[in-house]
């Protein structure tokens, strides 16, 4: 999913380092690639049976970006080998996609009230 802001004038260093914070707060170990005015976070949770990947992009200038949470390849991989690994006797891949699926789905819901108060909060930040 992505949602684009306009006119929020947000410092996108700071936006990225609030959202690599939510992220650690979770249980996710991060890193953060920057590409010219793009920043792309990996996030990587292994503990637990709600295992999840997800990659994070920030697109755009301070006054016009879009962000896009996605779950990472891996995870969707998971979900879509599943049933075909039932008939093999590996339904543990498909049980573990499910729930992959299902923690993403709950992480999506708490990241875009966090960054809707986040962009908020931050409104104004780049013109400093």
């Amino acid at each position: 999913m992505q949602e684009e802001w306009v006119g929020k004038n947000v410092k996108l260093a700071l936006l990225s380092e609030s959202i690599k914070e939510f992220l650690e707060g979770k249980g996710f170990e991060t890193s953060e690639r920057r590409l010219a005015d793009d920043y792309e976070i990996s996030a990587v949770r292994e503990s637990g049976p709600d295992s999840l990947r997800v990659i994070l992009r920030i697109r755009g200038k301070p006054d016009s970006f879009v962000l896009e949470l996605a779950p990472a390849e891996q995870s969707r991989m998971l979900k879509v080998l599943g049933p075909l690994a039932i008939l093999f006797g590996g339904g543990s891949l498909f049980l573990r996609g499910i729930k992959s699926e299902e923690a993403f789905e709950e992480l999506e819901e708490e990241f875009w009230l966090f960054v809707e108060e986040t962009v908020a909060r931050l409104a104004g930040s780049a013109k400093e």
